[in-house]
């Protein structure tokens, strides 16, 4: 099965094919799957990982994918990824929040480390299964923060 696009067909090469999206996320197609290989250094405030791109899930995010993207604020990852790589936000010493719309992916070693411990946190929703507290060293909160109220979906 390819993923189809706007009525296109995009065929994954053996190795992936590889495209940037939105000017600061590399993602790769292999086979029936997505995965956020990169983010440029210079990607600002609060990013959403998307849950599909080109209409394959986005499962996974490579190792190292965002190290050093010290000017992000927050992060949104979908109910699609699955696995985290090692160090995938080491750096992101900006992170206020990292908000999680599924269950608990599989995470690689220290992946949110470098960012501040006391200033971020990891806010998820109230039927999520899998986190641990702290979960990647960070403190879980249930439940949707819009400015300072927090709304369980």
């Amino acid at each position: 099965m390819n993923c189809r696009y706007s009525g296109r067909v995009f065929s994954a090469f053996a190795a992936g094919s590889t495209e940037v999206v939105g000017g600061d996320l590399t993602i790769m197609v292999i086979g029936n799957v997505a995965i956020v290989e990169q983010s440029k250094t210079t990607a600002t405030g609060d990013l959403v990982i998307p849950d599909t791109y080109r209409g394959c899930p986005v499962t996974h995010i490579e190792t190292s994918a965002f190290a050093g993207c010290s000017n992000l604020t927050s992060v949104t990852i979908p109910d699609s990824v699955t696995s985290i790589g090692e160090y995938a936000f080491w750096g992101c010493r900006s992170f206020t929040t990292i908000i999680f719309k599924g269950n608990a992916p599989k995470i690689g070693q220290s992946v949110f480390g470098g960012v501040s411990y006391d200033d971020s946190e990891i806010i998820i929703y109230s039927d999520a299964t899998g986190f641990s507290q702290p979960f990647g060293g960070l403190f879980v909160s249930v439940g949707f923060r819009i400015a300072s109220t927090i709304f369980d979906p």
